[in-house]
């Protein structure tokens, strides 16, 4: 159905992968020609998983020791749902 298409998905930081591979399986379910996977940082074992599934994966960090997403980042705060909720609403204007 959507074959021919590339699919980008981005996350902020991707450690055991298990969120990103669900969002991968449904993406697949689509049947885009491409999916292209953007994240600063990964860890390096779900890395090698992850590059199994989509055909590029492109990133800035994966390396060990790997604890945490929040290690590679000097503020890693939660976003709350209000943010985001006002950020789409600004785009969509």
């Amino acid at each position: 159905r959507d074959r021919g298409k590339t699919a980008i998905l981005i996350d902020d930081g991707i450690a055991t992968g298990y969120t990103v591979m669900a969002a991968i399986n449904f993406l697949i379910e689509l049947n885009p020609e491409t999916i292209i996977l953007g994240t600063p940082v990964i860890a390096p074992d779900t890395l090698t998983k992850i590059q199994q599934q989509v055909n590029e994966v492109v990133y800035i960090i994966s390396k060990e020791p790997f604890f945490a997403i929040g290690q590679f980042y000097e503020i890693f705060s939660q976003v709350s749902d209000a943010e985001v909720m006002k950020a789409i609403q600004n785009y969509t204007r």
